[in-house]
C-alpha cells in the first residue's frame, strides 16, 4: 500500500509538471501560418492542424499579407480596384483589427520591414517605406523607372529587399534592391522569394516549382511542385501551396524531406505568412 501511495504521489507530481509545461507552452505564440483565399483569411495551427477563419472588416480581395517580425500583428491589404483599398493590422488574442490607412496609391502589396517599425509597399514603379504608427508619413526609397514591381520580401537584416518585375522587355524576374546604397540588380527568374531566418538560404518558386537556393554558390535544388513557399521561424521547414494536390497547404521538413498536409480549402490559396516565434 505504501508503494502504491508513493507511486500515486509521483504520478500526481508528474501530472502537475506536464500541466505546467502545457500552460507555459500555451504562453508561447502558436506555430501558425496565415493564408488567403480570395476575400477570406485563415490561420492554421501547424502542430494541431487546426484551421481558424479570421474575419477582417472587408469583402474585397486580400493581397498583401505578413506577420510583424515579433509575431505580434498580422498586416493585410484590402485590395479593391479601381479604388486603392485599405491597409489593416490584425492583433491576435482578442484585440481585433486596426485600420492603418487607405493605401496612398494603387498598392499591389504591403508588408512589415525587418525592423517591425515600418511597412514596405510598391505602387508598381517605386518602393516605399512608412512608419507603422504614422503610415501617411511615407517616403520613396527606390524608383524602378520602367520596372513594374511588387514587393516580395526583406532580408533578415533589412539591408536587401526582393521585388518582382519586368525590365520592360517582357522578362519577369526577381530584382534585389540594396536599401542602403539605393542600387538594384536582377536576380532569379522567379515569382516568389524568401530568405531563411538566418539569411543563409533562399526558397523561391518559378512556374509552379519550389526550389532551395544557396545565395553564395548560386546552386538551386528542386524541392516540390508548388508555389508561394515560406520558412518556418526555426528554418527547419517550409510551407508551400501544392500544385500536385489542388488547394492544399503542405509542410515539408528540409532535412528529411518528410511532408504533411496542413490544410485543404475549396478555393485557390493565395498569399502565405508564417508567424515568427513570439513569447507572451
Amino acid at each position: 500500500m505504501r508503494r502504491l501511495g508513493i507511486l500515486a504521489r509521483l504520478y500526481a507530481c508528474g501530472a502537475v509538471l506536464v500541466g505546467a509545461a502545457l500552460i507555459v507552452g500555451h504562453g508561447l505564440a502558436a506555430d501558425e501560418i496565415a493564408f488567403t483565399t480570395d476575400d477570406q483569411i485563415y490561420v492554421v495551427d501547424v502542430r494541431m492542424r487546426r484551421v481558424e477563419r479570421l474575419r477582417p472588416p472587408t469583402h474585397d480581395q486580400l493581397r498583401g499579407l505578413g506577420w510583424s517580425p515579433d509575431g505580434a500583428a498580422l498586416l493585410i491589404h484590402d485590395y479593391d480596384l479601381p479604388q486603392t483599398g485599405d491597409i489593416m493590422l490584425y492583433a491576435p488574442y482578442g484585440r481585433g483589427w486596426r485600420r492603418l490607412m487607405p493605401a496612398p496609391t494603387v498598392v499591389p502589396d504591403v508588408a512589415f520591414a525587418a525592423d517591425a517599425e515600418h511597412i514596405l509597399f510598391t505602387d508598381g514603379r517605386s518602393l516605399f517605406r512608412a512608419p507603422v504608427d504614422d503610415p501617411a508619413d511615407w517616403m520613396r526609397i527606390y524608383s524602378f523607372n520602367s520596372v513594374l514591381t511588387r514587393y516580395l520580401a526583406s532580408s533578415p537584416d533589412g539591408a536587401v529587399a526582393a521585388v518582382f518585375g519586368s525590365s520592360g522587355l517582357g522578362a519577369y524576374r526577381v530584382y534585389l534592391v540594396d536599401t542602403v546604397s539605393d542600387t538594384m540588380h536582377p536576380d532569379l527568374i522567379a515569382e516568389s522569394y524568401a530568405w531563411s531566418p538566418d539569411g543563409a538560404r533562399v526558397v523561391y518558386s518559378n512556374q509552379n516549382q519550389v526550389y532551395l537556393l544557396d545565395p553564395v554558390t548560386r546552386r538551386a535544388t528542386f524541392v516540390a511542385n508548388g508555389h508561394s513557399p515560406v520558412w518556418s521561424p526555426d528554418g527547419a521547414s517550409i510551407a508551400y501551396v501544392s500544385t500536385s494536390r489542388a488547394h492544399t497547404l503542405v509542410l515539408r521538413q528540409i532535412a528529411s524531406g518528410q511532408e504533411v498536409t496542413l490544410a485543404r480549402t475549396r478555393r485557390t490559396i493565395g498569399a502565405l505568412a508564417w508567424r515568427p516565434a513570439r513569447r507572451s
